[in-house]
């Protein structure tokens, strides 16, 4: 079943066909949405009834989704936060209808770059190569990211400007300087990626590895692996049981 939007009463989920839930009501998007809003903004649930004019209660059922705000209270909400009533009502994902209505031109970028996001959006799959996209905006490192790529062009542009009359060490110099502004950019999109997508702790996944080995090995000395070695005889799968008997015996020796 589809996330809810808004919960729904036992009758209207009778009505629909759908289970009841309370679950599935506090999950919604819409109190969902209005709880993020809430815990990012770091005020309490007494502090907003308060701003709203309606009890601590009423505001926990809107976040449960045991019951929905008038018309009145959303559009308190949503001047409160400063969000459109389409960003609390799940009709857009962005905050400002300002942000949401903004241009390429407005914000600088190019015809091609605009056609380009575009046409990625309508290729197969293109909505997660923009969820992607949007990620790497949101990175701390991506700026970094951005600076040091701006910095490699103008090292570039300003190489070729002069490279005529330079001298055959100072090209080479010019040449290494170049490689490590490469690699500066590398590093910094390295840096991204793991912000992005952060990878396991190797360390502490290699000790835990290691760890599991040296109990399995003290299991193989044991004598409980003995005597399952012995009922290991019943088994009919003779490859099963001449390996354990194989691991068994290689362990006392």
């Amino acid at each position: 079943m589809d996330r809810l939007i808004f919960p729904v009463t036992k009758k209207a989920a009778e009505k629909e066909g759908i289970p009841f839930s309370s679950q599935n009501n506090k999950n919604a998007l819409f109190p969902s949405r209005l709880r993020e809003l809430r815990k990012k903004n770091g005020i309490s649930q007494d502090q907003l009834a308060k701003i709203l004019g309606v009890s601590k209660s009423t505001l926990g059922l809107y976040e449960t989704g045991d019951t929905l705000p008038d018309a009145k209270t959303l559009r308190d909400l949503a001047v409160y936060f400063e969000v459109s009533s389409d960003f609390l009502l799940h009709l857009s994902d962005y905050e400002s209808k300002i942000s949401e209505e903004i241009t390429a031109r407005e914000m600088g970028l190019s015809e091609g770059f605009a056609r380009g996001l575009k046409h990625l959006n309508k290729t197969p799959g293109g909505d997660g190569y923009i969820f992607v996209l949007n990620r790497l905006s949101e990175c701390v490192h991506f700026v970094a990211l951005i600076q040091q790529i701006s910095r490699y062009m103008r090292k570039i542009a300003d190489i070729k400007n002069k490279i005529d009359h330079l001298p055959e060490d100072s090209i080479i110099n010019e040449e290494r300087n170049v490689r490590l502004e490469k690699f500066l950019v590398s590093d910094v999109m390295a840096d991204m990626l793991d912000e992005l997508t952060p990878p396991p702790d190797w360390e502490a996944s290699k000790e835990a590895a290691r760890g599991r080995s040296k109990l399995f090995q003290e299991f193989l000395k044991s004598p409980e692996c003995g005597e399952l070695c012995h009922l290991a005889e019943n088994i009919n799968n003779s490859a099963a049981k001449d390996k354990v008997k194989e691991e068994h015996n290689a362990a006392k020796d």
